[in-house]
């Protein structure tokens, strides 16, 4: 069954500009954003701050406790990005759903009897 468009615009006209659209999307989404070539994989101390929504006293702690990973380097402290994001990352707490769903497929695989 044909669908009917109801344009001012000649079906030509539109395939142009349809074909332009899709083509500029493209040409977008292929160009690397200046957010992501200009990301420095290190931070000092205060962007470090900022990133993990902690008080300075608080990142110093941690350092201090030796529980973040860090590197120091002529006296300053430096943060790997992507460390500091796998560190969030192993704090996450298991939702209700996710430790029911491990339950089961525990039980599944161990059935008693």
């Amino acid at each position: 069954m044909n669908d009917i468009i109801l344009s001012p615009i000649p079906l030509t006209e539109l395939e142009i500009l349809i074909s332009k659209s899709v083509k500029s999307a493209i040409s977008d989404n292929q160009q690397p954003t200046k957010e992501l070539t200009d990301v420095n994989p290190f931070m000092g101390f205060d962007k470090a701050c900022e990133f993990l929504d902690v008080a300075p006293r608080t990142l110093k702690g941690y350092i201090a406790a030796e529980i973040i990973p860090n590197m120091k380097k002529e006296g300053k402290v430096y943060f790997d990005r992507e460390e500091l994001t796998q560190w969030l990352r192993s704090g996450k707490r298991k939702t209700k759903d996710e430790i029911a769903g491990e339950a089961s497929n525990y039980l599944h695989k161990n059935k008693m009897g």
